[in-house]
């Protein structure tokens, strides 16, 4: 297995960060992976706001917390399908095939960007245990996307529209994957954490 190291950062007009895409793949073929410890440079770290973020959920589970209003589950849900559906729509442009939603691998991602935004730090921290998990439910390669916005009036097309303009992101979504999850978290600055995971 090869894998190789990157990191990447896109500042936007308002709170725009991204950390470099993951990946872990047979015969090197995804290498754009990114290690836990070197994040200093993504410009994130500066708030170590510690208070619980709000969790998206799907139909097969329970509500995670007891936030009403704009940080409402429903909105953490509609926010994950938009950007799914807008990274399928990229995918459809370049002539490949839609991924799949996976419940698993949505929990999965959502844990993740609970994590993110409980420290408000973004980061692949844990990625290789996230993938070994999925690795173990019959996964032969994983990639893993990440970013953070506030102020935007879309998170979710914030989102994709930064993946897209990041080679190493954009490799993960154009990536030879067939199924893919995708958690929501916002921290109580308002920030909306993104994770999406992709498996085949």
């Amino acid at each position: 297995m090869k894998i190789q190291f990157q990191l990447s950062c896109f500042i936007g007009f308002c709170l725009f960060f991204l950390v470099s895409g993951c990946s872990l793949g047979e015969g090197g073929t995804e290498t754009s992976v990114r290690t836990p410890s070197n994040q200093s440079d993504n410009g994130s770290n500066n708030n170590t706001d510690n208070s619980n973020p709000n969790l998206g959920s799907d139909s097969s589970s329970s509500s995670n917390n007891s936030s009403g209003g704009s940080n409402s589950n429903s909105e953490l849900n509609a926010l994950e399908q938009s950007a799914f559906n807008k990274v399928n729509e990229y995918r459809a442009t370049k002539g490949l095939a839609a991924l799949t939603w996976s419940a698993n691998i949505a929990n999965i991602s959502r844990e993740h960007s609970v994590d993110m935004a409980a420290i408000s730090v973004l980061s692949h921290d844990g990625f290789n245990t996230r993938a070994a998990t999925l690795q173990a439910s019959g996964a032969i390669s994983v990639g893993e996307n990440v970013a953070v916005n506030s102020g935007f009036s879309d998170p979710a097309a914030t989102a994709v529209t930064g993946w897209i303009n990041s080679p190493g992101h954009e490799a993960n979504m154009v990536g030879n994957y067939t199924k893919t999850g995708m958690g929501v978290a916002i921290s109580s600055n308002g920030s909306y954490y993104f994770t999406q995971m992709f498996t085949r």
